[in-house]
């Protein structure tokens, strides 16, 4: 026996979450995601293709090329990845994935390039990559521009607009722009316009990187509508809202460059993709609520500012399907959801027949083999409901809460509810409680009848399988898992009702006896509750084997957790829903033996309805209204026949005359204008003769003139040639002259560049050493101060220390001694605070050394990096030399030139002429070379004048060094002096030899910046660079140039900004002004009809004229203000535009 073969039917239900999750693949169909699918639908015929995608997590985003017919799918997981796919096949092309360095998990925006050769990919976080960018601020769109032939994408997100360009094999930033708003959509108007949506309702519009305009949007249904998506049309745009309207901008001529022209009304949820038709005449656009609206766009809004929008498939569930069940007598599918609503399907036709919505969710349903019943269990009660024909109303009631499982039976005289671990039977027909099955210590998940209705078998998540006997309400048997943790997913009986077939979550299927014993287990590696919690549907070949080994074929078009599974009642048709809101139809093919045995294939399914007695009789009133209006407009049209007959007639008689008339006019006019035909053939005849005679004269003498002036520019060419010849050989001499001259210069200027570079270099080895052992002598020195100053500071410790205990022990001694042993214990005290401030200082001075070496540190840094500046300006002069050689080159290339010149020669004078220019070319080419020559001399003259300022700067700075070495020698042998007086206890002294040093080192420069005249002259003829000296000014003066050239380019900048700026304000207060103007203009007319009131209310009261002059006196202080407000406001206004 076969296995059975699953094949998808139909879906109802859409992917919303998906971003782009509809497009148009020609004018009659669309393609949408649904489940693990791509769904490709049909307009006109109302039938469905699928296109599975099972790799990865779940879809993300797709786009569509309708030109090569491929689609681009974006799924999540571990490894996200881009599946292509053919449509017209209907199989995968390609699998596109990142490499392993990125760290993205999924894609949220799929584009195709606009020659349809590449896909363009953005992912989101934590990489956020994109090639080679990475954004911290959150992306919500990516698009490609299908204007530019060269790859130009767009993306948009929270504060974020940027332009991409694909040059050199990466994506190079091209505009950028960080505005206020988070960007939810944008789309391409032109090549350089780009039109975009905020979270806050306002509509940007770019030009290349800069804002062109702004402008808000607002709707009487929301103030603060999001702007979610955009299309573009011929006409303008199409921009989806957060509160369910679609709105339609066209273009404008004046600033605003868009106005809204319609508003579309689709439901009371957000718009997530708009998808516009070949031919612009409908769009389509999906919500996130799962639904699918069709958009008329050629629709007349004049009836009102909203234009309602149909739905272009049936309404789908919003949310989680939880309840599903179907009838042996109808074609009728019963399912609810998350949504609070009750749907009825029609299996054969693909429609939903009856939509109902409650207030409160429903937790399961179950329907009545007949079709015309349905149990709905809620939260606070179990329903019975009637389905009528455009209705489901309720029936009977019973206070059974939060029933989440029931079941009819086969026959329909019986339905059972699960009350947490109860289960409850009733009658269909009474409503009597037919038992109450109570074993199970869990709540109950399952339930099902066997053929007969006589048993019932339940599972639960006590793990336990208990089967009933309804006549009885006692067990019959009962199975409980041993293995803790597993349970009964669900069961069901055979067709004799001898057997059962559990499923649990231990991965094993079990064949149960009626009393309760395994008789066979059948072992898969996956769990049964797995592959459904991913939205798998497993089918096994029936009857199992004997070697316990299971075959069977998975099928996945959920992208959630399947919540329930039924079987048509002639085993044609699977049903499945999921948690992802959609209801699947399969068609079960290769089912050898159906269950329940075998049945006759000639039977039908009922046409029966119930209506109520109200209905029918509305029903019945209405079409008799409808049967009098019919008889009543028959009789009225056939008398508007006649009428039209009889007026018809007599038109056709005038027109039948008026036409005979006409004919014989223009039989007349035919005659007459053949006769005018043969007399101008005639005329035209002899016209010919005379020019033909006259054309052949004119053509002999041109012939003769042409002979007698080629024989003249025979002669010319001639005399010609030979001036050319002459002129050739001249410039040849002339060029070899040249030759010879420039050689002989590079030849000298190079010998004399490499002596220049080879003495400079060795100068540059001698400092360098130089500086070694300067620095190793300045190490040597910095030691022995900080070993001295270490020594003095711990003698000078120890003496203090040895002086403190011997006061100590002598105040020990003495403190029974009088009042003039305190008095020098006082004294004593004194002298050693002095001695701690005499102490401070000395760290104060070590401090200010220590501060003085780090200094001189500094400037020997300095010193490294101008020898990095002089080895710069050494590549430089390579650099030159290597444009020498190029232009030695060019010459070798111009001289190539002349060559085929003169072999392309020809006796010609527009090619003596265009010889000549270039020949003048040439000369002026020879011209600017000699110039380049020039310019690069001055270059070189430049960069020598350059090392010599820099020979200066380091005989500077070796002349700093020497001040800074004698002023440390110095104040190392004054520390040492004032070391003497310490021990000798001399304060005065001390004092004044303190006071002395202060004095010598206030007035010394510590960082000297130039030494006098003569050193550095004593200095240069020592090192043979005098001259260096010399052009030390010149060097200085270059320099400030430069600065100076820089800092005004900065600041003219700066005012090139300040302006702009200043621009924007002025306009800004501007409108202002003119919005403060308006506003104290309704307050004038306001006030005056104020005051008017006020004198008509006061006229029948006594004393009208002192009254009325009190308020003039009191409403005249507002006026002057007013008056001197808008003078202000003018005095404003007249200085910012003068500004």
């Amino acid at each position: 026996m076969s296995i059975p073969i699953l094949t998808p039917s139909h879906v109802f239900g859409l992917k919303s979450d998906v971003s782009n999750n509809i497009f148009f693949i020609d004018e009659q169909t669309i393609i949408y995601p649904s489940g693990t699918q791509i769904i490709i639908y049909n307009i006109e015929q109302k039938t469905q293709r699928f296109l599975s995608i099972f790799e990865g997590d779940g879809m993300t985003s797709m786009n569509v090329n309708p030109s090569n017919g491929l689609a681009a799918v974006a799924v999540k997981g571990e490894r996200p990845a881009i599946i292509i796919c053919d449509l017209r096949t209907l199989k995968k092309k390609k699998i596109l994935q990142p490499p392993d360095t990125i760290q993205a998990k999924e894609f949220i925006s799929v584009t195709f390039s606009t020659d349809g050769k590449h896909v363009l990919a953005q992912s989101a976080g934590p990489d956020c990559f994109r090639s080679t960018n990475n954004f911290n601020s959150e992306v919500h769109q990516m698009s490609c521009n299908p204007f530019d032939v060269n790859t130009q994408i767009c993306i948009t997100g929270a504060s974020l607009y940027r332009i991409f360009k694909f040059t050199e094999g990466i994506f190079k930033l091209f505009h950028q722009q960080k505005p206020e708003r988070t960007l939810l959509c944008h789309s391409y108007i032109s090549d350089v316009r780009v039109i975009s949506g905020s979270d806050d309702g306002h509509i940007l519009i770019f030009e290349g990187g800069d804002l062109l305009h702004e402008f808000a949007y607002t709707s009487h249904r929301n103030l603060n509508s999001s702007l979610l998506t955009i299309a573009v049309i011929s006409s303008g745009v199409l921009i989806g809202t957060s509160n369910g309207l679609c709105v339609q901008f066209e273009k404008t001529d004046d600033a605003t460059l868009y106005k809204k022209v319609k508003e579309y009304y689709t439901d009371d949820s957000s718009v997530g993709t708009i998808a516009v038709g070949f031919s612009e005449d409908m769009a389509v656009c999906t919500l996130q609520n799962s639904q699918i609206f069709l958009v008329l766009l050629d629709s007349d809004s004049s009836k009102g500012d909203e234009i309602r929008c149909d739905r272009l498939t049936q309404p789908f569930h919003h949310g989680q399907v939880v309840g599903m069940d179907t009838c042996a007598r109808k074609p009728l599918l019963a399912t609810c959801g998350s949504d609070k609503s009750v749907r009825i399907w029609n299996i054969i036709e693909n429609i939903v027949e009856v939509v109902k919505y409650f207030d409160d969710e429903p937790q399961s349903i179950a329907m009545h083999p007949s079709g015309l019943y349905v149990l709905v269990g809620f939260n606070d009660s179990l329903k019975l409901l009637n389905v009528l024909i455009d209705d489901i109303r309720p029936y009977w009631s019973a206070n059974i809460r939060g029933c989440r499982e029931c079941r009819f039976s086969h026959g329909g005289q019986y339905f059972a509810s699960v009350y947490g671990s109860t289960i409850n039977v009733h009658s269909t027909w009474s409503f009597e409680s037919i038992c109450t099955l109570k074993g199970h210590q869990g709540k109950v998940r399952s339930i099902n009848w066997s053929q007969d209705d006589s048993r019932l078998v339940t599972c639960g998540m006590d793990g336990a399988l208990i089967d009933w006997n309804i006549r009885t309400s006692k067990r019959e048997g009962d199975l409980t898992l041993k293995s803790k943790g597993h349970v009964f997913a669900s069961a069901t009986y055979t067709s004799d009702s001898k057997y059962l077939y559990a499923v649990a979550s231990d991965s094993v299927i079990r064949e149960i006896s009626i009393e309760g014993h395994v008789l066979r287990e059948f072992t898969t590696k996956i769990p049964f509750t797995q592959p459904t919690s991913k939205g798998t549907i497993r089918t096994i070949k029936y009857p199992f084997s004997t070697d316990c080994q299971l075959d069977y074929v998975e099928q996945s078009c959920h992208s959630a957790a399947i919540t329930r599974l039924r079987i048509s009642f002639d085993d044609q048709y699977l049903f499945s829903c999921s948690e992802d809101g959609s209801v699947w139809l399969y068609r079960i093919q290769d089912r050898e033996v159906p269950r329940g045995g075998n049945r006759e294939k000639d039977w039908t399914y009922s046409d029966e309805i119930l209506v109520t007695k109200s209905d029918l009789k509305d029903n019945v009133r209405v079409m008799n209204e409808f049967k009098e209006k019919v008889e009543d407009l028959k009789l009225e049209n056939d008398d508007q026949l006649r009428l039209k007959d009889l007026n018809y007639t007599e038109k056709l008689r005038e027109i039948t005359e008026k036409y005979l008339t006409e004919i014989e006019g223009l039989k007349q006019l035919t005659f007459s204008i053949k006769q005018e035909r043969e007399n101008n053939d005639s005329k035209h005849n002899k016209e010919l003769g005379q020019s033909k005679f006259l054309n052949r004269r004119e053509i002999k003498e041109i012939d003769q003139n042409f002979k007698s002036k080629m024989e003249a520019e025979s002669e010319k060419y001639e005399a010609l040639y030979t001036r050319m010849q002459e002129l050739q050989q001249q410039w040849e001499a002339q060029v070899k002259d040249t030759e010879l001259y420039h050689n002989q210069k590079v030849t000298d200027a190079s010998v004399y560049y490499r002596q220049k570079l080879e003495d400079k270099q060795n100068e540059i080895s001698e400092l360098k050493s130089k500086l070694t052992k300067q620095n190793l002598e300045f190490t040597n020195m910095l030691g022995e101060v900080e070993e001295d100053t270490e020594t003095e500071i711990i003698q000078i410790q120890h003496g203090f220390e040895s002086k403190l205990r011997e006061e100590r022990h002598s105040l020990g001694v003495i403190r029974t001694e009088n009042n003039e042993m305190r008095k020098k214990f006082e004294t004593l005290t004194r002298e050693i605070e002095d001695h701690k401030i005499g102490l401070n200082k000395m760290f104060t001075e070590e401090r200010r050394i220590h501060s003085i070496i780090k200094g001189l540190e500094k400037d020997i840094v300095g010193m490294q990096e101008r020898d990095d500046t002089i080895l710069d300006k050494e590549k430089r002069i390579y650099d030159l030399k290597k444009k020498n050689q190029e232009l030695e080159k060019f010459k070798f290339v111009l001289d190539y030139k002349i060559m085929e010149l003169k072999k392309q020669i020809e006796p010609r004078e527009k090619d003596i002429i265009s010889l000549s220019l270039q020949i003048k070319d040439m000369d002026e080419e020879l011209l600017s070379y000699h110039k380049s020559h020039g310019d690069l001399d001055t270059v070189i003259q430049d960069l020598s004048l350059k090392l010599q300022a820099v020979d200066r700067e380091a005989l500077c700075e070796k002349w700093r060094a020497r001040e800074i070495r004698s002023t440390v020698r110095r104040v190392h042998t004054d520390v040492k002096e004032l070391y003497k007086f310490l021990k000798s206890s001399n304060n005065l002294e001390l004092k004044r030899h303190l006071v002395n040093i202060f004095k010598r080192y206030e007035t010394i420069d510590h960082e000297p910046s130039r030494p006098p005249r003569d050193q550095i002259v004593s200095v240069s003829k020592s090192e043979n660079t005098y001259e260096s000296i010399l052009h030390e000014e010149e060097i200085e003066s270059l320099r400030k140039r430069e600065h100076l050239e820089g800092t005004v380019a900065t600041l003219q900048q700066k005012i090139n900004k300040t302006e702009e700026a200043q621009h924007r304000d002025n306009l800004r207060i501007m409108k202002e002004h003119v919005t403060l103007l308006h506003e104290i203009n309704t307050l004038r007319k306001d006030l005056k009809s104020t005051n008017f009131r006020t004198l008509k209310l006061m006229e029948p009261l006594n004393g009208v004229k002192r009254n009325g002059l009190k308020t003039m006196v009191a409403l005249s202080p507002i006026q002057h203000n007013e008056d001197t407000l808008k003078g202000k406001l003018d005095d404003n206004l007249n200085m910012n535009i003068s500004a």
